[in-house]
């Protein structure tokens, strides 16, 4: 009798595992007639708009009940303002994206100050790519190498003063030895176009952002390419260009670099407010790994130079939590070197983010 009882039992248990496995599937939030609307932390014409306004319309395909997606561009202090926004007034239905470049993620891991969000608290979805930076400068430039950047200041175009763009150029400085002044002030694409118009010698930004806005000045060598600034050497860029992790002597610096290069593994990475729903943010995770796989997608982003290399949520979720508990000297070192941005500079050319009119006094 006991041997039967356990059989019964055990047959009812395979049988609720079988039913539970139908679960995900079956609980998918259905989105029709809904609007997801998406903070974008990015310049309209950036690399995070443009990887977004080309995924939006796929990603809605994989939604249940195709819903209408509208991309909002917040892209005050480095990203921080959309990040905030959805993070304070976002619906926990899942009609609340947000999605940005890393310097949001490192503000919250890396800066003492006091923020309106908790980038731990988001509901991940998913990251679209792996940022590999790099710093440039216009073919014309009298910087030619990293020595020529050792030697004397180069101005880098940046967005917010604790924009990754301006971290970033910081963090090499403290580590290899370089003396680049970020100008703080710009848009993302005015940031970039800043360097043709030589407002600017160089910039520092991922190699992808590049290739999607500008790719003929790759293909034309418009630029030259000084350093790769990724966790692993970029094939794609020129043979020969220096690598940060070679150039950097002492191995605290080391470690500390690769900290501070840990969120550019999730490069465009998407975001529901906290407290969404269970089955909204099963329904997101699920689709946004259908929308990655898509052919159409794929094929879309291939044709506007955008590399599409994805993480899922989970894998999102567990980054964010390793950059959150590196031992805690590291996470100091880096808190020291990017701390003191009083050397930053401010956009003064026509290509600033925000521009003073003395038009309207006498207007």
């Amino acid at each position: 009798m006991r041997k039967a009882k356990s059989l019964t039992l055990a047959a009812a248990g395979l049988l609720a595992l079988t039913a539970g496995a139908a679960i995900p599937a079956a609980a998918e939030t259905d989105f029709k007639g809904k609007t997801i609307n998406i903070y974008a932390g990015g310049q309209p014409g950036g690399g995070v708009d443009v990887f977004t306004r080309t995924f939006a319309p796929h990603y809605a395909r994989s939604i249940p009940g195709n819903p209408t997606i509208i991309v909002k561009n917040m892209y005050g202090a480095g990203g921080i303002q959309g990040v905030t926004h959805a993070y304070v007034n976002g619906t926990k239905d899942g009609t609340t994206l947000t999605t940005m470049a890393g310097g949001p993620i490192q503000t919250a891991a890396f800066d003492n100050r006091k923020l309106q969000y908790d980038i731990r608290k988001f509901e991940w979805v998913g990251s679209l790519n792996v940022g590999e930076s790099m710093c440039f400068v216009w073919n014309a430039s009298k910087f030619k190498s990293v020595q020529d950047m050792m030697s004397g200041q180069m101005t880098v175009s940046a967005t917010g003063a604790s924009s990754n763009s301006t971290l970033l150029p910081i963090m090499i400085n403290r580590t290899v030895g370089t003396k680049m002044k970020p100008i703080a002030g710009y848009g993302g694409a005015g940031s970039v176009l800043a360097v043709e118009r030589q407002e600017v010698d160089g910039r520092c930004l991922t190699l992808d952002s590049l290739k999607t806005t500008h790719p003929d000045w790759i293909s034309q060598k418009k630029v030259r390419f000084l350093m790769d600034v990724a966790l692993k050497p970029n094939e794609e860029l020129p043979k020969g260009t220096p690598h940060v992790m070679d150039l950097i002597k002492d191995p605290k610096d080391k470690l500390a670099m690769k900290l501070f290069l840990l969120p550019s593994e999730i490069t465009i990475p998407y975001g529901l407010a906290p407290g969404t729903t269970a089955d909204a943010v099963k329904t997101h995770r699920a689709a946004f790994m259908r929308a990655v796989k898509d052919a159409k997608y794929l094929a879309d982003a291939k044709r506007r130079k955008q590399d599409i290399k994805p993480k899922s949520g989970e894998e999102v979720a567990a980054i964010i939590d390793e950059l959150f508990t590196a031992p805690p000297d590291v996470i100091q070192r880096v808190k020291d070197y990017i701390k003191d941005n009083s050397g930053v500079g401010r956009c003064k050319g026509d290509l600033c983010r925000k521009k003073s009119s003395k038009k309207k006094k006498s207007s």
